[in-house]
């Protein structure tokens, strides 16, 4: 059995090692507390305050981002869609920030296992042939606004972790509701 210390210690060691997990990490840590800055709480409870927050990032992070690989492309391009429903805006939120950890894995991580999972990322959003919109509509349709509002939290506390297994399944979940699973993809791991 590994030592908490150990363990600490690996996941520091691992995430000064990678560039992923060290802009990762640092951004999730940023995000927090911004969200705890304007509203003293982590929106937990409030669906409108957290929409608007989420929302208002996806631009951010749109605006800077500068990679022009296909999962960044498919990242701006769900961050611009114009959604109306409250439903459809976190399935939107949902998708852009898989796909926007993923495209960052992709182009900035050493480590195997997260490319790989951003690799596979790919290869199942190329298998499943929809347009982004049908994906974000899948979404929607397999899973409820909380179960979108939590996986989004639960990826974000994965990066704060720095803990690779942790976001690659923050990541998996939502992508085992675009491959046609259902909301208990999400709450299983968000729980």
């Amino acid at each position: 059995m590994i030592r908490f210390s150990d363990y600490i210690t690996e996941i520091n060691e691992s995430i000064e090692s990678d560039t992923y997990l060290k802009n990762s990490v640092n951004e999730a840590k940023a995000e927090v507390r911004k969200m705890i800055f304007e509203s003293g709480t982590l929106f937990e409870s409030n669906n409108d305050e957290s929409l608007e927050f989420e929302f208002h990032l996806m631009e951010q992070k749109t605006k800077h981002m500068d990679l022009n690989t296909p999962l960044a492309k498919q990242a701006k391009f769900v961050a611009m869609l114009e959604t109306k429903y409250v439903s459809d805006q976190w399935a939107q939120i949902a998708l852009f920030n898989t796909l926007y950890e993923a495209a960052h894995i992709h182009e900035t991580s050493t480590d195997v296992a997260l490319v790989g999972a951003a690799t596979k990322i790919m290869s199942d959003l190329k298998q499943i042939n929809k347009t982004l919109v049908s994906l974000t509509k899948v979404i929607r349709d397999n899973s409820s606004d909380l179960d979108n509002m939590r996986a989004v939290t639960m990826l974000r506390k994965a990066r704060a972790s720095g803990e690779v297994n942790q976001i690659i399944d923050a990541l998996a979940a939502v992508m085992a509701v675009i491959v046609g699973g259902t909301s208990a993809d999400l709450s299983s791991k968000a729980g």
